[in-house]
């Protein structure tokens, strides 16, 4: 047997989704919501935007590509370093080697100083010029040593700042995003009920 429904008339009080879930109502509960939510803090969304939500799984991807982008500037920066402190030990050991001619370029000029006296010759002269010339290569390379190692600081604290930084806004994008897996199971738990 077949169910005849009676009609309402035009004119009647109705209860319909079509009624209440109209885009211009939606939009105007959104604007209400986020009027009485401002002295909270809470800000409406961009009106009209295209954004899409975005899966757990892409969001976990797209974590996934930011953490190895930092794993490859870490190493990027620890080749650095490496290479930075096998130029600093290079260095000092040119160092050391100027500093040991500049000791026997001493001890000539001394025993040159010495034997000139004797002899009354005008080496003694040419002797200090290079040694005046061997000291200026030596304070120039301790300028050289000095500037790599505050290099070598600054790119050890830049990269320590980087790890942290991003090592901190992946913490918070975590917890960001387990609460809203929470708020979600929530809702979905209530929905359930």
């Amino acid at each position: 047997m077949k169910k005849n429904y009676r009609k309402k008339p035009s004119g009647a009080a109705r209860l319909s989704a079509n009624d209440i879930m109209t885009r211009h109502k939606l939009k105007a509960y959104q604007d209400g919501y986020a009027l009485a939510m401002a002295k909270y803090g809470l800000k409406r969304g961009i009106v009209g935007s295209e954004a899409r939500h975005t899966t757990t799984a892409q969001y976990y991807r797209d974590l996934l590509n930011q953490t190895e982008d930092i794993q490859e500037n870490i190493g990027l920066l620890l080749a650095e370093k490496e290479r930075a402190e096998s130029e600093l030990a290079k260095i000092k050991s040119e160092a050391r080697t100027e500093q040991l001619k500049n000791k026997a370029t001493d001890a000539m000029t001394a025993i040159a100083s010495g034997v000139g006296s004797l002899f009354g010759s005008g080496k003694l002269k040419e002797l200090e010029q290079a040694n005046g010339k061997l000291q200026g290569k030596i304070d120039k390379r301790d300028n050289q040593i000095r500037l790599l190692n505050e290099h070598m600081r600054m790119q050890e604290e830049r990269h320590s700042t980087e790890k942290h930084c991003q090592q901190e806004i992946h913490r918070q994008e975590l917890n960001m995003k387990m609460k809203k897996i929470e708020e979600l199971n929530e809702i979905i738990g209530k929905a359930f009920k």
